[in-house]
């Protein structure tokens, strides 16, 4: 499917906010593949030419989607003054990542086959990871520099692409071993899972009382 059938999108309007509550919701509970537009303008209460006329296509919907991903994910990261960063704000960030992620399941859950199927939603994609990777290694490194990380330029590297990867991956490897590909959304306790999975990858970089407290920030998550 060429990049050119999404359509750019129509200014703002109620009725195309609530196709894409109403389409977020269906994709969530049921995944894309299950879900037509004649089903969405249904749930939604307008005409399948009500639809049509602000979205030509279900792509359209997926790509306006991963637009509100985007801009929710990049407000986690956004941190105007680098000298405010600290290692204690560490576990918050990636809490609220996964927040995102679990707001946005559909689109995590069923990565590889959107990526597969939606030319436009992997270019997209694929920047937003190389920005997400770009900006975590940046937070990383500052905490290196200032000594709350003892890590190398390489391990703040490895670590950075670990992170992403692992927060990125989570639910479709999820859904993979519980054998549910589609289980309704994702539950608060694969988010606690998530962010336990990616402090722990960070716990070895640290060391006395930062350490001691990652730790039982990480513990808290793993028994939620």
């Amino acid at each position: 499917m060429s990049a050119s059938r999404a359509a750019k999108p129509k200014a703002s309007s109620p009725t195309r906010e609530r196709v894409l509550d109403t389409s977020l919701r269906l994709f969530n509970e049921q995944g894309v593949q299950h879900v037509t537009t004649n089903h969405i303008a249904e749930e939604a209460g307008i005409s399948p030419g009500n639809l049509y006329y602000h979205f030509r296509h279900k792509e359209d919907i997926v790509v306006a989607l991963y637009r509100r991903y985007e801009v929710r994910a990049a407000s986690v990261m956004n941190v105007p003054d680098a000298s405010q960063v600290s290692i204690d704000d560490l576990w918050l960030l990636v809490h609220m990542a996964f927040e995102a992620i679990q707001e946005y399941s559909f689109l995590f859950r069923d990565l590889s086959d959107l990526n597969a199927e939606y030319a436009a939603l992997r270019q997209r994609f694929v920047a937003n990871l190389e920005h997400s990777i770009a900006r975590t290694e940046a937070y990383l490194m500052h905490l290196a520099t200032d000594g709350q990380l003892d890590a190398t330029a390489m391990e703040v590297k490895a670590l950075a692409l670990n992170m992403v990867l692992v927060s990125t991956y989570w639910l479709a490897l999820q859904g993979v071993r519980n054998h549910k590909p589609h289980p309704g959304g994702a539950s608060d306790a694969d988010l606690s899972r998530g962010v336990f999975q990616v402090l722990s990858l960070v716990i070895p970089y640290l060391e006395g009382p930062a350490r001691l407290a990652m730790r039982r920030e990480a513990r808290r998550y793993a028994a939620a």
